[in-house]
């Protein structure tokens, strides 16, 4: 982002202001020396008092001693207040995770507050509507095929179980799967995948609230996850499928998706426009 980038530059010029600080110093250094070896090299009870040209030396060693000390004091200057911009940015990007990190916070204790309710499906990946008894059957027997084994059915509690409940508009046993899902996932990855799934179970049972929730929830487990996309777009269509007065926490997912996914599919990209337009987001 523009502030991290700026702070990097900052950040940059610091270290080149304390390298430059170093070789400043150094050559002061060096340029003292030489009078120093000079006094050193002379005896101690010399009569000869240092005169002429001697004299005019040291006074020109002086200058340019006087100079660098000059040099460095500006340096030293510029250092700290370059350091002290570096420090406002990284403050202001913190502030700035930290409202946002806010928002979305009191946007799960809302929900939470209000009872419980499942997220509506991801507009990419939402069900189809029920087919009528006829067309269901004539699906069943195009996908079977003549002499067709049948396949295995997927063991409860499981993604395939799920999956095939939603494809099968069963919603309410797609819940009883997504369910068992949750409370069998003990990693952190197979958390976030099994409430991303309960969020499309209680948005196909239409509780909204309860989805999002578990959209919300979903993303907080695996931000950069596979479906972190998805968990933003489902957490925005369910607040729109809870009224107009939910229309600024969407666009605050949305803002979230665009920022935090900018190279997304382009699925989700016409899902997240589609969802803008719908939620009046500027």
């Amino acid at each position: 982002m523009l502030s991290d980038s700026m702070a990097r530059g900052l950040e940059s010029r610091w270290k080149l202001g304390t390298g430059a600080l170093a070789v400043v110093a150094l050559a002061a250094c060096m340029a003292v020396r030489p009078a120093h070896a000079q006094v050193d090299a002379e005896p101690l009870d010399s009569p000869e008092p240092i005169s002429g040209p001697s004299a005019g030396g040291g006074s020109a060693s002086g200058t340019l001693v006087g100079r660098l000390l000059q040099r460095v004091s500006a340096l030293e200057a510029q250092n700290r207040q370059i350091r002290g911009e570096l420090d406002q940015l990284s403050n202001s990007v913190r502030r700035n995770q930290a409202t946002m990190a806010k928002k979305l916070d009191d946007m799960r204790f809302e929900l939470s507050q209000n009872g419980g309710g499942a997220a509506a499906p991801t507009p990419a990946e939402a069900p189809a509507p029920t087919p009528s008894k006829g067309s269901a059957k004539q699906l069943t027997l195009k996908s079977s095929g003549t002499g067709a084994a049948p396949a295995a059915p997927a063991a409860e509690g499981s993604v395939g179980a799920v999956r095939a409940a939603l494809l099968a508009h069963s919603y309410a046993r797609a819940l009883d799967d997504a369910e068992l899902l949750v409370r069998k996932a003990s990693s952190t990855p197979a958390k976030a995948e099994a409430r991303y799934w309960l969020g499309r179970s209680e948005g196909g049972v239409k509780d909204y609230r309860a989805a999002a929730v578990a959209y919300y929830d979903s993303y907080k487990l695996a931000p950069r996850g596979v479906h972190a996309p998805e968990d933003l777009l489902g957490v925005a269509a369910s607040m729109l499928e809870l009224g107009a007065g939910k229309k600024p926490a969407a666009c605050q997912a949305l803002d979230k998706l665009h920022q935090e996914f900018p190279a997304a599919s382009g699925s989700v990209k016409a899902a997240e426009s589609k969802l803008r337009r719908r939620a009046g987001c500027p």
